[in-house]
């Protein structure tokens, strides 16, 4: 008798909690549709990976995600402008931190990033790495260390814009290790990719998604993923901290953003979303495509991530005097 009431206490038990989580789903979001703002011009691995987790977002929330590109000034312009918006759910930002962990090291903006903005999720990581052209002298990072140490001032290393993750990373690396590199900085990744093939510049600090199509049909070789886990289309290539370098890493960190001042409710029902999202299958897909890292951090936790990255990066910049003027 005892057997078969406890059965049914736990039948019962199961169905409620499955009647307020289907609830809990069903709960209608504050905003009739949401704006995601991603801060860069459409077509870049910031706004593929967006418009993925918008899709798997919009699927949990119960509500339309509209994704509109805001770009300029470096990420800055559609970051402030989410900065500035109303904290009620309607607003979002789709970004890598550069903008808000770089940029205000580097330029004065009219907001202040870390607090006029609330970290939501942490999605992914970018790898990043140092490449070389097919015919260069060095085939991994022991190699390039000894030959730059051999050729003080000679080896040309190539980065896609002052103050970016590739930069900064370099510098730090560049110091740490007491390399003399001819540092030239470029405007993208196109031309930068151009030269590395065409041998006119030695090396370039990328992130890996912008070369892998080069590296697969042999037209560039990875030296060392700067980034801090091995990368599935280069499993034997090793990272800097594989070198015995972990503090010298650098990468992209794509993450969910809500204007300052939300409610600790949306807050929490967006953080829940996000991580039920980050495990959809379609998205999962986009983030093997483009060899990126799911992300581990969720509210205060990421808070403190971005922090950390934000202590680093204003340390390496004012030691190496880095300006954008």
């Amino acid at each position: 008798m005892n057997l078969k009431f406890n059965t049914l206490k736990s039948i019962f038990a199961a169905s409620v909690i499955a009647i307020a989580a289907s609830a809990s789903a069903q709960q209608t979001w504050p905003a009739e549709h949401v704006e995601l703002i991603v801060p860069y011009p459409a077509g870049g691995s910031t706004d593929i990976l967006a418009r993925a987790f918008a899709t798997a977002l919009g699927q949990r929330l119960n509500v339309p995600i509209v994704v509109e590109n805001k770009g300029g000034a470096g990420g800055t312009i559609g970051s402030a402008y989410v900065a500035r918006s109303k904290p009620d759910g309607s607003v979002m930002l789709f970004t890598a931190s550069s903008p808000l962990t770089i940029a205000p090291h580097l330029v004065k903006l009219n907001f202040e990033p870390l607090k006029n903005l609330q970290p939501v999720a942490s999605v992914a990581f970018g790898a990043s790495a140092l490449v070389a052209g097919a015919s260069s002298p060095f085939n991994n990072f022991k190699e390039f260390v000894e030959y730059v140490r051999a050729h003080p001032g000679k080896v040309s290393v190539g980065y896609p814009g002052i103050g970016s993750s590739g930069h900064l990373g370099l510098v730090m690396m560049a110091k740490a290790l007491k390399l003399d590199l001819n540092e030239i900085p470029y405007q993208g990744n196109n031309q930068i990719t151009m030269d590395a093939i065409a041998g006119t510049i030695d090396v370039i600090s990328v992130n890996t998604d912008a070369v892998i199509p080069q590296v697969q049909s042999g037209k560039l070789k990875p030296i060392v993923v700067t980034s801090s886990e091995r990368i599935p289309a280069w499993p034997s290539v090793s990272t800097l901290a594989d070198e015995g370098h972990p503090d010298l890493t650098s990468f992209s960190n794509w993450g969910l953003y809500l204007p300052g001042g939300v409610s600790p409710e949306i807050l929490n029902r967006l953080i829940a979303a996000s991580r039920s999202a980050m495990e959809d299958q379609a998205f999962r897909g986009t983030l093997k495509k483009y060899d990126a890292i799911p992300g581990t951090a969720f509210g205060s936790d990421f808070s403190m991530q971005l922090k950390s990255y934000s202590d680093k990066y204003k340390a390496v910049i004012e030691q190496a005097h880095i300006s954008t003027n």
